[in-house]
């Protein structure tokens, strides 16, 4: 779901101001409208800023390079030597709120940060923001830099005539034993470039025949029997707390499937800090493994478990398991809730879209907002009617009823206007603002005006006088184009 690009902008300008008001620092009050408005844009969709050194895009928009409100942002992401930066509609306004805290840090005169953007950004809690530095400022390790290799290289030992299974066979045996004494040192190092270098030597053979695919699955075979559960936790202690991983270590994870998944799943329940959970995370999700081990966490007592293990389902897109997610919709953490439906939302099936429309009356006004959001921008999946309406009957926020209503009359439903006339009868007037009770007389006027005159005569008697005075004026008003009931309420929406 990518936001549009007037979004986009708004988002831009509101980012950029907050972050020039945190650094003033300016009144509460004028922070924390900024920040709703932030909030606001940020869950219409994804924004990915680029900053190309000589201006900044924001979803393909290029913004003017001295416009003033986008000043203190342009200023940071250059300060800092960020080249991508990308906000995920999901973040959650802490997150939002952290990142323009840290993209407005500067040190005193004369200091220097030498911890990178996208590491304090981890440690901040980040989670559903991807910064993305520039070449110069990126922090970089190499493994090969970390000492000389004293053992056999398998893929040099088949470069020089390793050309039969006996062969193979020998050189394996060697090279299991080695592994063995390693695992038994505690070498990480060692282990990892020996399991690195034995999947050299299979994936050099992957479309071999004959004699040629004989000697590959002797590496297949040996790649297997030495990773085994104790030597891959030797690996992961090569996983840095922030920043990159080493392509060779998460090569070896990936090829040890779910036996790596497993080991990585189990630090990421037991880390302490949250760059390191952040760091397994992502690495559990590029092994894209371990699936039966996530479905049994759900059922952990646990909530950050729980919420963990639906995280990762959804951003591996593991189809198949929107049963037992759906259990997880009923858990007593609203976290827990959010989570699942966020993770629904990403597996996008068709089983999984209908748990996400359930999930619109949940009784957390963030969950509700989520399940909304990630709905009504899908053209792939139809919102019922009933579904908005049930939903429009427990929400309290005046903004996301406007939005609701919007959705509502953008349904071709057979249904709307009755729900429409429920809502505008005198039992409902306590549910809603005198603003939304506004646009829903105004709206059912548009659509059918015959059955609204009862309801005006009613609101002729309102106790607001705003009420009565648009009653008046609706009386016998003819019904306008649908079109312009839609920009009618998203204008409405956005003041």
């Amino acid at each position: 779901m990518r936001m549009s690009v007037p979004h986009a902008e708004s988002f831009v300008a509101a980012l950029s101001e907050l972050i020039e008001l945190l650094t003033i620092p300016a009144d509460f009050e004028t922070i924390q409208h900024v920040f709703s408005s932030l909030c606001l844009f940020a869950v219409e969709g994804n924004v990915e800023l680029v900053n190309s050194g000589d201006a900044l895009a924001a979803n393909d928009l290029r913004m003017h390079q001295d416009a003033e409100d986008t000043r203190a942002l342009v200023e940071s992401m250059r300060w800092h030597g960020i080249a991508i930066l990308f906000v995920d509609w999901s973040a959650e306004p802490e997150e939002l709120l952290q990142l323009a805290r840290l993209l407005g840090e500067r040190p005193s005169s004369g200091q220097s940060i030498d911890d990178p953007f996208d590491s304090r950004a981890h440690r901040a809690g980040c989670w559903h923001v991807v910064v993305r530095m520039h070449e110069s400022t990126a922090q970089e390790r190499d493994l090969e830099s970390q000492g000389q290799c004293e053992e056999v290289h398998p893929a040099v030992a088949l470069a020089n005539g390793c050309t039969s299974a006996a062969q193979a066979l020998g050189l394996a045996e060697t090279i299991a034993e080695h592994a063995r004494d390693l695992e038994a040192a505690g070498d990480a190092v060692r282990i990892t470039r020996l399991l690195r270098d034995v999947l050299h030597a299979e994936t050099a053979l992957n479309n071999a025949c004959g004699p040629a695919a004989d000697v590959r699955k002797v590496w297949s075979d040996t790649f297997s029997r030495i990773a085994s559960g104790d030597a891959l936790e030797l690996v992961t202690q090569l996983l840095p707390s922030r920043g990159r991983v080493e392509p060779c270590v998460l090569a070896v994870l990936a090829r040890a499937g779910d036996t790596a998944a497993t080991v990585l799943i189990h630090r990421l329940l037991a880390a302490q800090h949250l760059s390191e959970r952040r760091v397994l995370y992502d690495t559990v999700v590029h092994v894209r493994a371990g699936f039966a081990t996530l479905v049994r966490c759900l059922d952990h007592t646990q909530w950050h478990v729980v919420r963990n293990a639906a995280l990762l389902l959804g951003s591996m897109r593991v189809r198949g398991v929107e049963r037992v997610l759906a259990r997880s919709l009923k858990h007593r953490d609203a976290r827990v809730r959010l989570a699942v439906v966020t993770a629904l939302s990403e597996i996008a099936s068709l089983s999984a879209l209908i748990l996400v429309e359930t999930a619109m009356i949940d009784r957390d006004s963030a969950v509700r907002l989520r399940a909304f959001r990630s709905l009504q921008t899908r053209s792939d999946y139809r919102l019922s009617a009933q579904s908005i309406a049930d939903a429009l009957d427990v929400e309290r926020s005046a903004d996301i009823q406007i939005q609701l209503l919007e959705a509502l009359v953008q349904v071709r439903d057979t249904n709307v206007v009755p729900k429409l006339m429920r809502f505008c009868t005198p039992g409902h007037h306590r549910r809603f603002s005198a603003d939304v009770r506004m646009t829903l007389l105004e709206t059912l006027v548009k659509l059918r005006p015959t059955p609204a005159k009862p309801l005006l005569r009613l609101a002729r008697h309102d106790r607001d006088p705003r009420i009565r005075e648009q009653a008046q004026r609706l009386v016998g008003e003819a019904a306008r184009p649908h079109v312009v009931i839609t920009e009618h309420l998203r204008s409405i929406a956005l003041c």
